[in-house]
């Protein structure tokens, strides 16, 4: 009687080598998925500024940001803008005495 002997070493072997393929394979079937559901960045919106004015200074604070503009006349304002919608979200004078 003849009996075929397998060798159970190489048999565990092509197994782990299979399931490593196949854990490769799903991370990367992830990554795709994850990379394809995110949304482009937004860009915010338009901020007017009255004609004439100029941007002297800016300061991020968080989301909020705050531009210091010189009007045509010389005085000053602070516009608080919201960053990440560019909603203009209040303005300040200010008076240099």
């Amino acid at each position: 009687m003849t009996e075929k002997v397998t060798n159970p070493m190489g048999l565990l072997k092509s197994v782990v080598a299979i399931l490593g393929v196949l854990i490769l394979v799903m991370i990367g079937l992830i990554v795709w998925a994850v990379l394809r559901r995110a949304e482009p960045p937004t860009i915010g919106g338009t901020i007017t500024l009255p004609a004439g004015a100029e941007i002297q200074d800016t300061s991020l604070a968080g989301d909020r940001l705050v531009l210091r503009i010189k009007l045509p006349d010389g005085t000053e304002r602070l516009v608080t803008v919201d960053a990440t919608s560019g909603k203009q979200l209040g303005t300040l004078s200010v008076d240099r005495r």
